[in-house]
């Protein structure tokens, strides 16, 4: 009984682990993002070539600014909220026209 309840735990704790949000960065603009940062330094993707995107990385339920800068110093700007509930990708986008959205996949 004890080797199930150890083993229960482990299942448990290891399938929480999994749940939460993950968030990326896609660049479609026209020149390469120097650095985008998300929330207070929480986490930051740093040259982004043209059209490429970053891997994902997870992010805590919370209000979120996100702020990229591009090659020449061009800023652009996307607030967003996340859940503490549910799971799934988000991806930060900034288009060609430079405008700038959350896409959730």
């Amino acid at each position: 009984m004890k080797k199930f309840a150890i083993l229960f735990c482990s299942i448990l704790f290891l399938s929480a682990c999994d749940k939460g949000y993950q968030i990326r960065f896609n660049n479609l603009y026209t020149e390469a993002m120097d650095s985008v940062v998300v929330g207070n330094k929480k986490i930051i993707f740093t040259n982004i070539e043209r059209g490429a995107a970053t891997s994902y990385t997870a992010i805590a339920r919370g209000q979120y600014d996100a702020k990229c800068v591009s090659h020449s110093k061009k800023r652009f700007t996307v607030s967003f909220f996340v859940s503490g509930k549910g799971t799934g990708t988000k991806t930060i986008q900034v288009d060609a026209s430079g405008q700038t959205q959350l896409i959730e996949n």
